[in-house]
């Protein structure tokens, strides 16, 4: 008996109507005779072919055991997956003092630290030994590239696993000082990314992107962001903090696409408040609208068009600082570490076997977000379903916009 998956969420937008299903991740837009079949149960009088695709689709499911097992296999696939990805920390300090950071455990740290060569070495050998199937590193701080030796060693001892696995390079940077070496490091690579920040135009930015004598960066960043882009274009993005009021955002997308930038860089606009994601939908609504404005423009757009749960719930998916401690997710750095790589490159204290039957009951059988949650925030320790009935719509909303042309 076919029934409908309890996972389907429905949305109606100017007329048309679009179903998303948060476990298999599908998104459709139904004619609205099939919504009103859905509705009456009427599921013998689909035809066939649409059947077939709803039943592909999971927005059909044959039984409830057929979908509880089928979340049951997701979840462990996801959990245990041999996939690694790690966010490495290749130093605490930075080379500017804005007011509010996202790491902030970061501020309160009087000794800086700087990843030695030794312990890029026992990371590198507890890769190997983990054995992934596909490694995805990203680079951050504090500001990474303030030891460009280093950052220039771990890049390239990290490639060492591009002859036998996928890699993948991200650099996030808050830009003020690129040293070309770095770029140059970068490039010798098939797959790398470069992420930058900006908070705004000129004067917004310069209210708190600021260096330790109080100058605002912002002519720096966006020069050496020109540069960039010239010497990898469709490598960079640009993280657009939108905090406040909107016409900073607006001006500073025009100032993208005057310097030439639309074609070759990817914009990511992210509603903050008080340095910290925001999860407000006036916040994202005004975010939809800079999408639409910059797509109309001509630029590319850099946005999550699918939601996933984080690292911190995947075997090989952590964060690591320069004294080899090991942390769910980057949020957590500094704070209580879960594991520590040893300089043989053994992981003591490891990480422990995340499965099924130790998750949360929460999103096992009651909520609708439970293949995206998968149990809640490990930073935050609470349930997380307030944030998805607020970030939801926006969500939908990219999705809808995609799939009409818009974005």
């Amino acid at each position: 008996m076919n029934i409908l998956s309890k996972y389907n969420i429905f949305v109606e937008d100017d007329g048309d109507i679009f179903v998303y299903n948060t476990l298999t991740r599908a998104f459709l837009k139904l004619n609205p005779n099939i919504k009103k079949l859905f509705e009456a149960g009427e599921f013998s009088a689909i035809s066939e072919e649409t059947l077939v695709c709803l039943l592909d689709k999971g927005i059909i499911v044959g039984d409830k055991d057929s979908e509880w097992e089928k979340y049951v296999s997701s979840v462990n696939k996801v959990t245990n997956d041999a996939n690694m990805a790690v966010f490495l920390s290749m130093t605490s300090g930075c080379n500017l003092n804005c007011p509010y950071c996202y790491e902030d455990c970061r501020k309160s740290i009087k000794d800086k630290q700087y990843i030695s060569k030794e312990n890029i070495d026992a990371f590198i050998d507890y890769i190997g030994k983990v054995n992934p199937r596909n490694l995805k590193i990203a680079y951050f701080g504090g500001e990474p590239t303030i030891n460009p030796e280093r950052l220039v060693y771990t890049i390239r001892r990290v490639g060492e696993f591009e002859n036998c696995i996928p890699v993948s390079h991200s650099l996030i940077t808050n830009g003020y000082k690129i040293p070309f070496e770095i770029i140059e490091e970068l490039r010798r690579h098939d797959s790398f990314n470069v992420q930058i920040t900006l908070d705004g135009d000129e004067s917004k930015h310069n209210e708190t992107r600021i260096t330790f004598d109080r100058k605002g960066s912002f002519d720096e960043i966006f020069s050496n962001i020109c540069i960039l882009a010239k010497l990898m274009p469709n490598k960079l993005t640009i993280r657009i903090n939108v905090i406040g009021e909107l016409d900073s955002y607006y001006k500073l997308t025009d100032r993208i696409i005057d310097a030439g930038l639309a074609d070759k860089v990817a914009l990511a606009y992210v509603s903050v408040f008080d340095g910290q994601l925001s999860c407000n939908q006036g916040a994202d609504d005004s975010v939809l609208n800079l999408y639409k404005y910059a797509k109309k423009k001509g630029c590319k757009i850099a946005y999550q068009i699918e939601m996933a749960p984080c690292i911190a719930v995947c075997r090989f998916g952590m964060a690591v600082d320069e004294s080899l401690n090991v942390y769910a997710c980057p949020g957590e750095l500094y704070q209580t570490p879960i594991g520590h790589i040893e300089k043989n490159g053994d992981y003591i204290f490891g990480k422990k076997e995340v499965s099924f039957s130790s998750k949360a009951a929460c999103h096992m059988q009651n909520c609708i977000y439970g293949p995206l949650c998968m149990g809640g925030c490990v930073m935050d320790r609470k349930c997380r379903r307030k944030e998805f009935d607020e970030k939801m719509p926006f969500y939908l909303s990219l999705k809808i916009e995609k799939y009409r042309g818009v974005l």
